[in-house]
């Protein structure tokens, strides 16, 4: 005589085989079942120890997973957040203090603080540590309102990278080029007397020091800058690197303003990256400062007199031995080619002194 199929077994068409167990991670209670579709699943996160099962309270939850009880009484497994996965994909919700084993090492607590939900008795993350970003809803999600459980975690912020302010409502900022960021709300101005604020989430560079441009192109880009040779920033909050004035120069990068052409030379271009732009007077040639933008800047000294030769060139001449006074004055550039000598009256150089047409230079004629 045949026999109906025992609980956890089925058998679909006339044979000699025997009645078949219903796979692992399936029940069925019914005997004489007909169909592989007698053979319920467990359902999500739900196996069974081996095949054959013949009720429900056989299913328990994966170690992927864990036990969710909801407040109607309700129960069943939920996939484990990405937070709370151990590295070997067990679920630290279901174990004793939300700890993960490590080989050779002590368990160690998953990072967050998880409460339960009495309402569907799933675990949320409410809160992370300082250098951590909560995540609770996908990437894809504009809504940062729209809870996803299975997302939920807290992402570490990367040191010298990134930076955070709110671990629970900000995400992880990569770091101005102005700073040294050190993945959580602490940080380091690179220049000295650099102003940042806390603008929401976002570090603001407010201000930079004198003779430093503020960029401030996008938040990643933030810092104050030096300017390059032949470029100076010397207004308040500079944004722009302006070139050197006519009269300055400046040979390199820095923070340095623009440095003035020494007295006795001058320069007559902007922009200037080389000290050689600063051309000297020329022999005798001086000027009253240093600055100077136009040769019409260079006099002779008082130790020379001024040339003018018949092709119109002029230049500063050295003053004859005869026609220097005491005090190396020269006489030849003063009327009545005299030499004041203090509390007398002043003296004419002595010989008989003409003007060569072609040099314009003085000679000693008699």
């Amino acid at each position: 005589e045949c026999v109906a199929c025992a609980p956890g077994s089925y058998k679909v068409a006339l044979s000699s085989d025997a009645c078949g167990l219903c796979p692992i991670n399936s029940y069925n209670p019914s005997a004489g079942s007909s169909s592989f579709a007698d053979c319920r699943t467990c359902g999500s996160g739900g196996v069974t120890d081996a095949a054959g099962s013949t009720s429900s309270e056989a299913c328990k939850c994966s170690s992927s997973t864990y036990n969710v009880v909801a407040s109607s009484g309700a129960s069943s497994c939920r996939a484990c957040p990405v937070g709370a996965t151990c590295s070997d994909q067990s679920c630290a919700l279901a174990k004793s203090g939300f700890s993960c084993a490590v080989a050779g090492r002590r368990a160690n607590a998953i990072v967050g603080n998880w409460t339960k939900n009495i309402a569907t008795g799933e675990y949320e993350l409410v809160s992370c540590p300082a250098g951590y970003s909560k995540v609770t809803t996908t990437e894809e999600s504009f809504d940062q309102s729209a809870f996803n459980h299975d997302v939920q975690r807290c992402v570490q912020c990367i040191s010298l990278i990134e930076y955070i302010l709110h671990p629970n409502t900000d995400s992880c900022w990569p770091c101005p080029a102005g700073l040294v960021c050190y993945g959580t709300a602490e940080y380091t101005v690179r220049v000295a007397n650099s102003t940042w604020v806390a603008d929401g989430a976002v570090l603001r560079l407010e201000g930079c020091p004198l003779g430093y441009r503020k960029v401030n192109s996008s938040d990643a880009a933030q810092e104050c800058a030096t300017c390059g040779a032949g470029t100076e920033c010397t207004a308040e909050d500079c944004t722009e690197c302006v070139a050197c004035a006519p009269g300055s120069y400046k040979v390199a990068l820095s923070s340095d303003a623009c440095g003035l052409c020494p007295i006795n030379s001058y320069n007559p271009s902007a922009g200037s990256s080389s000290f050689a732009d600063c051309r000297t007077c020329g022999s005798g040639g001086v000027t009253d400062a240093a600055g100077s933008t136009s040769s019409e800047a260079c006099k002779c000294s008082s130790s020379t007199y001024n040339v003018v030769a018949s092709s119109g060139a002029s230049s500063c001449r050295a003053c004859p031995v005869g026609a220097t006074c005491s005090d190396q004055s020269c006489a030849l550039a003063k009327s009545g080619f005299s030499c004041a000598v203090a509390g007398r009256r002043a003296n004419a150089i002595v010989g008989n002194w003409t003007k060569n047409i072609a040099t314009g230079e003085y000679e000693l004629v008699s």
